[in-house]
């Protein structure tokens, strides 16, 4: 079994954080991809984080998208001060549970998946 690393527990973190709350994340207007980018702030510095695609050949030579998550640390003035991806971590699945939570928190989808099912306790009553 793999030790956990220091970018496992960072991201872990961010899970436990994010379902427990505390972590108040928004969608970011600033960064313009073509699937929506979120953060959160502390201070002057940004978190950022992101899913994108990139163009992958099979070994039939047929192209494919292939899916990622990224971290991103943003500074003062744009700086960029550390990136952690799928590569960096013991567990590359922990990117995409939190890019899920994220987007989950963001959208508000707990809140409105709640009102379907409480529409659906009334109609059943």
């Amino acid at each position: 079994m793999q030790s956990v690393n220091n970018n496992d527990r960072y991201v872990i973190a961010l899970i436990n954080g994010t379902k427990e709350k505390k972590l108040k994340w928004e969608r970011d207007s600033q960064i313009d991809y073509v699937y929506p980018a979120y953060c959160i702030y502390n201070g002057d510095q940004k978190l950022v984080l992101v899913k994108y695609d990139t163009r992958e050949y099979d070994i039939g030579g047929e192209e494919y998208l292939d899916y990622h998550c990224r971290i991103t640390i943003i500074g003062a003035n744009s700086t960029q001060l550390g990136v952690i991806i799928e590569d960096d971590l013991n567990d590359k699945g922990n990117l995409w549970r939190l890019y899920r939570l994220v987007e989950r928190q963001v959208n508000k989808f707990d809140e409105s998946i709640d009102g379907f099912i409480e529409g659906l306790n009334r109609f059943e009553q």
